[in-house]
């Protein structure tokens, strides 16, 4: 009782809590990071993107990491992806399985490191005399255990969740039929509301989205588009900048719907600008398509539009799949096709 009494005492101050919530977020965001980096290889993993105190490097289509800009944050993250080069002959049930080990292989190590910085905090309690040191090292401990814990639920739950029958599922089931050589034409692709899944998290709307609109746009289905938008746009958040690579491409694709198949200047201003850094930086074919078509219909810039058709040729060859050539293909020639006939051109 008295162990439990003086536990209690040392738990008891509300700042020294909230101080210690925030250094084990931190120091837990650290931590997570440099694990899933080192196990990064072995599963044949790379790195998407990275930002440390809020300083954001994402990858460019040279495989480089490219610093796109600063938004003010205390946290280490990453996104992660299977490296489809150095997997490409391997079967994409056996990419999916390494997927999934490598997430929880990740977060279990989390977890153990997690019980172990508790089980020596907790050593530290009751080692010194200093009642301030006792009481940051029990919460420090307590707080990373707890927060440790959380997070490995929260990847068990992706796990689940993209391993059942859900719309997670699917849409990967779906890429992976792109990666095959499958192309956009010999695809089938319903809106979310016809593919009768009872639970839909908004993540997952939000990638189906992202394939769902290219699907449209190459089979030139152009009047389910406005239904497409307006379902991925009831899910965002108003002025909320992009927080990963998903709602960095669901932004890029709205700029381009608003800058090409429903013109509204002052929306696509709106999405451009809620992903400033990383669009700007941006420089894969698509990227550069959809700024060509941003610039020539949002400010009338034909030359600027037609610097950005140059850099979508100059990086053509890096579009992986034969899907997404045919695609990226088509949207090269969309945008001369709108220089061609912009007003004043000819």
């Amino acid at each position: 009782m008295e162990y439990i009494h003086y536990l209690g005492e040392l738990s008891f101050n509300p700042f020294l809590i909230i101080a210690m919530i925030i250094l084990a977020l931190v120091v837990i965001s650290i931590v997570f990071t440099l694990i899933r980096l080192a196990l990064l290889k072995p599963f044949g993993g790379e790195i998407r993107e990275i930002s440390y105190f809020g300083f954001k490097y994402s990858k460019t289509v040279d495989g480089e990491l490219k610093y796109v800009g600063h938004k003010p944050s205390i946290l280490f993250s990453a996104e992660f992806g299977m490296d489809m080069k150095k997997l490409e002959g391997v079967e994409n049930k056996k990419i999916n399985s390494r997927e999934r080990a490598f997430m929880l292989t990740t977060a279990f190590l989390n977890l153990l490191i997690g019980a172990g910085v508790l089980a020596l905090c907790l050593w530290g309690t009751f080692s010194t005399r200093f009642y301030t040191l006792a009481s940051m090292s029990f919460l420090f401990g307590l707080c990373y255990f707890v927060i440790a814990i959380i997070r490995t639920i929260m990847v068990i739950r992706v796990v689940i969740r993209t391993g059942a029958k859900t719309l997670a599922r699917y849409t990967q089931t779906q890429i992976a039929l792109l990666r095959d050589g499958v192309t956009f034409d010999k695809m089938d692709l319903k809106p979310v509301n016809e593919l009768g899944f009872k639970k839909v998290w908004e993540s997952e709307r939000r990638l189906y989205f992202i394939l769902y609109f290219e699907y449209l746009d190459y089979n030139e289905m152009f009047d389910r588009l406005p239904e497409a938008v307006a379902d991925v746009e009831r899910a965002l958040l108003p002025g909320k900048s992009a927080g990963s690579k998903i709602d960095q491409s669901v932004f890029e694709v709205l700029v381009y719907y608003y800058s090409f198949h429903n013109i509204v200047p002052s929306k696509a201003k709106e999405y451009y600008h809620r992903v400033l850094d990383e669009i700007t930086k941006d420089t894969d074919s698509y990227a550069s398509c959809i700024k060509g078509f941003y610039e020539l219909y949002c400010f009338g810039n034909a030359d600027k539009a037609g610097e950005y058709v140059s850099k979508a040729l100059e990086n053509f060859d890096k579009v992986q799949s034969t899907a997404e050539k045919e695609y990226v293909r088509k949207c090269i020639a969309r945008l001369n096709q709108a220089i061609g006939n912009f007003p004043g051109r000819n």
